[in-house]
């Protein structure tokens, strides 16, 4: 989960950002995951829990980076 919020500064932003891409490196194969972001509301990477794959590890770390305070 990361709060892209209006609190969130540019090093807050970046600390969480860093963070979630992080846990999403430690994930396994078998594993599946969730990303979420919060501010106003609730969104999803995807609406349901997906493979820790190389495509969708690869695709949550770039909508990460896409995130930005809200």
């Amino acid at each position: 989960v990361l709060d892209t919020s209006s609190s969130m500064s540019d090093i807050k932003m970046q600390q969480a950002r860093k963070a979630v891409k992080y846990c999403l490196g430690q994930l396994k194969p078998e594993d599946r995951f969730g990303v979420l972001k919060f501010s106003t509301s609730v969104t999803p990477f995807r609406d349901k829990l997906v493979e820790a794959n190389k495509d969708y590890v690869e695709a949550a770390g770039k909508w990460v980076d896409g995130l930005r305070p809200s």
